[in-house]
This record gives C-alpha cells, sequence and structure tokens, in this order.
C-alpha cells in the first residue's frame, strides 16, 4: 500500500479486508451504559401495537376492500339507472329493501317453528300390567358449577 496517497477511513478499511489484513469486523462493549438524561426519541414508523389491535386492523381493511366492488357495481346500476324513468328507478331501489325484509322475515318463522319443535312435549305413554309392579323413582339436583349434586335412587313396591 502506497502511504503518500491520502485514504478516508472506509477506503482504508476496504484495502486492509481485500489485501487480507482486516481487523476483527464487530466489536461488542460490554460496560454499563451510562445515564445520559436525553429524553426518548419518537422513531419513524408505525408504534408497536397489541396482537389484538393489529388483527382488529386488518379486518377492517379486509373489509374496506371488499366493499370496493359493491361501491363499484352500485355506481354502475345508479349511472345506467339514471337514463331511465323515476318509476324504474323506484323498482330497483326497493328491491334490496325488499329482499331484506324478506330474508328477515324468513328467519324469523324458522326461528318460530324450531322454537316449537324443540318445546313439544313427548307423548304420555301409558302402561298397563296385569300382576305385580315395582316403582323405581329417581331424583338429580344439581345445583352449580360449585355447589354439590345431589343424586338418589328410591325403590317402591
Amino acid at each position: 500500500m502506497n502511504d503518500s496517497v491520502d485514504l478516508s477511513p472506509a477506503e482504508r478499511d476496504a484495502s486492509a479486508y481485500l489485501l487480507g489484513t482486516a481487523a476483527e469486523m464487530s466489536y461488542r462493549d460490554d460496560s454499563p451504559p451510562q445515564p445520559t438524561g436525553a429524553l426518548p426519541v419518537a422513531q419513524p414508523g408505525r408504534p408497536p401495537q397489541p396482537e389484538w389491535a393489529v388483527g382488529t386492523a386488518t379486518v377492517m381493511l379486509a373489509g374496506g376492500a371488499a366493499s370496493v366492488p359493491l361501491g363499484l357495481s352500485a355506481s354502475l346500476v345508479m349511472y345506467v339507472a339514471g337514463q331511465t324513468d323515476p318509476a324504474a328507478l323506484a323498482v330497483a331501489g326497493a328491491a334490496p329493501v325488499a329482499l331484506v325484509l324478506a330474508c328477515a322475515v324468513l328467519a324469523k318463522a324458522v326461528g318460530r317453528a324450531t322454537r316449537d319443535v324443540v318445546s313439544a312435549a313427548p307423548p304420555v305413554t301409558v302402561n298397563n300390567y296385569a300382576g305385580p309392579v315395582t316403582a323405581n323413582s329417581a331424583t338429580s339436583t344439581s345445583r352449580t358449577v360449585f355447589g354439590r349434586a345431589a343424586s338418589t335412587s328410591k325403590t317402591g313396591r
């Protein structure tokens, strides 16, 4: 290496590396940090957020992106419907509302039918016996998750 040429520190390091005489490339200072009294400096970019906030933001962004095709199709319908008569516009505007109302009535009817089927009492069974009969009765009581559960069985003649 020629000592008469002035090299910057970066050029000296690069030439030492190329010549194979490079010094250690990493250094770790194990001394404890000295407090300086400086306040924290705001870093560029998004601040760290909890996982639930990131998940919620992702869902909101996905919902916003999903609404774009609906908005574009609604804009196209309004553009095309703008050249029709007001009665056709009224029908086109009322159709989604009628569809939602019909779905609500159907859901209510299905819910009522399900509730009626579940609450229907089982049929009463009458058994007629000829001869000695033994009647058994069982009682079961469950109170709470932390309470006690009692179960008794009585046999009578």
